[in-house]
């Protein structure tokens, strides 16, 4: 399965897909660990936001800086 992130920009416009393979089926070469999206993708198939994803991490988020 490919990445079940929506990414977005510096800005915080969304863009599309992550379209990288996960070859384990958790983990991403660009965003690490999406395990927790891969089961909201597999249960309810949609995408999360990359703010909601880095949010979890708790990592800075895309148009914060308006």
């Amino acid at each position: 399965m490919n990445c079940p992130i929506k990414e977005q920009t510096a800005d915080g416009v969304p863009c599309g897909r992550c379209m990288f393979y996960l070859p384990d089926g958790k983990s991403c070469p660009r965003h690490g660990d999406v395990s927790d999206e891969v089961q909201l993708f597999m249960s309810e198939r949609k995408l999360t936001m990359e703010n909601v994803m880095r949010k979890r991490k708790g990592l800075p988020t895309f148009g914060d800086n308006e």
